[in-house]
């Protein structure tokens, strides 16, 4: 039987290329407990969990009064906790280490949340309150990891309030517990707890004026209240402190990209690009400032770009698919809107957009499967219903525009069908229908009438219908 030394001027690759040495030979590896869980530590961090356990397993032949290495077997257990096996044998092995250091918190806290995954929530919460018993109050730290892993109990539960109510008394003992802020977005939105959210981060701020944090998670909450101005700002306090935090960036860019501010938006995704590593998202959207610009042929080879990095983005293939609309490339449209379909099949506003290439195209058939196809995705969308319409319009199919309308409006309300309803009656003779739905369609929404004309421009000369317009303009 071989007995392997450890040389503590041995690399930590080194150390492992001979322990692996001699588990192949089935020797003997005696190390130190500090040096088995070197090697544990290596395995998890590179996600060998099973070679993990098995020097776990072998520490533990050695070291079988070890809480620290229980611990860690628990802990690598528990990446199975879906198995019901698994789970119990990590409980098995938190206990014993429990046992051996029972007021080590680390260990309480894995105990807890094992408890939680099984459903035990009675006896997860009794350990959370055992902590309280012997944690001075002093423990600030400690204290705030208690609460959080409460609020993952909560979070159990689907007790969403009860969450956000642990978690602000985990973020006011410890404002930079990063473990909360990576989570207490969704918190927030479960508990619609967005008011309450914004005074909490404005408190932490007042307290620390320098946590990006904070600030990000404020323009998350402004964002969702509706004010952008204030969202806007927030997030870009929020990547100043840390020019690296690239969601800032993208939040803030976003949200300048929706107020149409292209240029702003643009310089906010360029100064992301001189911090970070540029992902297929960022230049997507960077790509999405200059298509709406304009720039058509800079935006094509930044989605080009972001393809390269991001092949299953759909929404890189759809926008590359409306910047050949845009140049009128509508053969070359057609794979881009093809891809995009293929990677989602659930976006009706891609489907529509291929089927107006394919109108485009003169194929008429394909074009009525692909708004067909939209319509039905999305029946509560008036856009789609009227683009629907406007194609059969548009190819002279005026009844069967009237019958796609009637489809629509048991679906979806907007004047837009009215109009093109009035447009389609025109079409077919029915003047007196069509006045009387121009009337209504006036009375609800004047503004868009405009529309009327874009289908027949004529109209603008048509005394019947400028009267009708011109009387219900100041109604």
């Amino acid at each position: 039987m071989k007995r392997q030394n450890y040389n503590k001027q041995q690399t930590l690759s080194e150390l492992i290329l001979t322990y692996e040495d001699m588990s192949q030979k089935e020797a003997v590896v005696f190390y130190e407990e500090a040096v088995f869980l070197n090697i544990v530590n290596y395995y998890q961090s590179t996600k060998k969990i099973e070679s993990a356990l098995s020097a776990v397993e072998t520490a533990l032949g050695q070291h079988n009064y070890s809480a620290e290495l229980y611990f860690k077997k628990a802990e690598l257990l528990s990446l199975y906790s879906h198995n019901p096996l698994f789970l119990q044998d990590a409980l098995t092995a938190v206990e014993k280490a429990e046992s051996l250091s029972p007021q080590t918190l680390g260990i309480k806290l894995l105990k807890s949340q094992l408890y939680g995954w099984k459903g035990a929530f009675e006896e997860a919460f009794e350990v959370i309150n055992e902590i309280r018993t012997f944690l001075p109050v002093s423990s600030k730290r400690e204290l705030s990891d208690t609460y959080y892993c409460e609020g993952l109990l909560y979070e159990h539960q689907q007790d969403y309030e009860s969450m956000f109510e642990v978690w602000k008394e985990a973020l006011l003992l410890n404002p930079r517990h990063e473990d909360v802020f990576s989570r207490i977005r969704l918190c927030v939105e479960f508990s619609d707890k967005y008011q309450e959210s914004v005074e909490l981060f404005n408190y932490l701020i007042d307290q620390d004026p320098y946590s990006h944090l904070a600030w990000f998670h404020l323009g998350l909450a402004k964002t969702i209240l509706g004010d952008r101005a204030e969202a806007i700002e927030a997030f870009e306090y929020s990547y100043i402190i840390d020019k690296t935090f690239k969601w800032a960036y993208k939040e803030r860019g976003a949200l300048l990209l929706d107020s149409k501010d292209y240029t702003e938006a643009l310089e906010c995704y360029e100064e992301a690009l001189e911090h970070i590593m540029p992902d297929g998202d960022l230049l997507y959207h960077i790509g999405l400032c200059y298509q709406y610009q304009g720039n058509i042929d800079t935006a094509i080879e930044l989605f080009k770009k972001a393809t390269d990095i991001d092949p299953y983005n759909e929404e890189i293939y759809f926008s590359m698919g409306e910047c050949m609309s845009a140049l009128e490339k509508w053969s070359s449209a057609i794979p881009y809107f093809k891809q995009a379909i293929s990677l989602d099949n659930r976006r009706e506003e891609y489907f529509a957009a291929l089927g107006s290439v394919y109108y485009k195209l003169t194929k008429y058939d394909h074009a009525y499967k692909c708004f067909d196809k939209a319509a039905v995705l999305a029946p509560e969308q008036t856009t789609i219903w009227v683009q629907f319409a406007s194609f059969l319009f548009n190819v002279g199919y005026y009844e069967e525009a009237l019958d796609i309308l009637d489809d629509g409006e048991r679906h979806a309300v907007g004047e837009e069908l009215s109009y093109c309803r009035v447009a389609c009656l025109y079409k077919v003779g029915k003047d007196k229908e069509a006045v009387s739905i121009l009337a209504n369609a006036l009375m609800e929404d004047y503004g868009k009438h405009e529309l009327l004309f874009k289908y027949i421009p004529e109209l603008e000369q048509n005394s019947t219908y400028t009267s009708v317009i011109n009387y219900y303009k100041d109604f």
